[in-house]
């Protein structure tokens, strides 16, 4: 019995006398946490060796945006530009990681020329090719500026959505312009200018804009929109080009009582801008075949040759 209970305390002696690290259970650990600092540096590793490769000039190459199939309009008026303009790239751009696909892509999104982005996909030499459905400029909208008594104009596509571009004139440029909205704090780009009278402008103005004659017509005037500055006045008139005298159109689309409807008014519109004489007013909204003319009344002269206007 005593020979047995030295052996057990010898045991217990030698466990005690060994060193921590030798000890049953910590060996596990210590294999833990040598396994844990191999992975810690061999993520450094990694990530130092990324970094690297990026600098390469094969891995970092100048992006180069290309807009693919794009509608013949983006180039006919000049519209490219601003659209690439929109995207603003880092200097180092994440090629490898995809980071700079999804930046293309969310800034076009926001950037109220694009409907729908379809897909960017970057190539080796760093082009960066764009497909989208793009929004069109068809009128400007005229609200007021910071300045007294100034205006600027904001550009809307045919569904009425904000387009990033504004602008102080626009006449000579031969833009539509749709003046009298009572809104006068325009939306981010991307999203719809609000009000009914803006929807109904717009709704006119993508309709003129199908025309053949839609360059003529410099202004729709929305200023009376359902009677609210005089119900005995007209609602929508038109200015147009080369004209002294404006286009009386009537209640907006889908509102006419007891008027033409408004293939009637497009109809007598352009005859009376090929035929008409620009310096009476024409109303188109009454009778579908004809147009019906204010003139100014004259007063004779003591010359019976010769009138004045009263």
């Amino acid at each position: 019995m005593s020979r047995k209970t030295r052996k057990d305390d010898s045991v217990e002696r030698n466990e005690e006398g060994l060193p921590w690290w030798r000890r049953p259970g910590r060996s596990a650990v210590l294999s833990l946490l040598a396994l844990t600092g191999l992975v810690a540096l061999a993520v450094t590793g990694l990530e130092r060796l990324k970094g690297h490769v990026e600098t390469l000039p094969q891995y970092n190459p100048t992006p180069r945006l290309q807009l693919m199939d794009t509608p013949d309009w983006v180039d006919r008026e000049q519209w490219r530009p601003q659209i690439l303009a929109s995207i603003r790239l880092p200097e180092q751009p994440d090629w490898l990681g995809g980071g700079v696909v999804r930046e293309v892509g969310e800034q076009l999104a926001s950037s109220g020329w694009v409907s729908k982005v379809k897909r960017v996909l970057p190539e080796v030499d760093g082009t960066i090719r764009i497909w989208c459905d793009y929004r069109r400029p068809i009128a400007m909208i005229r609200i007021k500026s910071d300045d007294k008594d100034g205006y600027t104009y904001v550009a809307i596509d045919k569904d009425g959505v904000r387009l990033p571009q504004v602008y102080r004139e626009v006449e000579e440029a031969g833009w539509m312009q749709i003046v009298g909205v009572e809104t006068q704090e325009p939306p981010p780009p991307g999203q719809v200018f609000p009000g009914e009278d803006a929807a109904a402008a717009v709704r006119l103005a993508e309709l003129i804009f199908r025309q053949d004659f839609a360059h003529r017509i410099s202004v729709i005037d929305v200023t009376n929109f359902r009677g609210r500055k005089s119900k005995r006045q007209d609602h929508i008139f038109l200015l147009a080009r080369g004209r002294h005298e404006p286009l009386i159109w009537g209640s907006a689309i889908g509102e006419e009582f007891d008027e033409n409807h408004w293939q009637d008014k497009i109809r007598l519109i352009s005859l009376q801008l090929k035929n008409g004489s620009p310096h009476v007013q024409a109303n188109v909204s009454c009778f579908p075949d004809r147009v019906i003319l204010k003139v100014e009344p004259t007063i004779q002269t003591a010359d019976s040759s010769k009138a004045r206007g009263r």
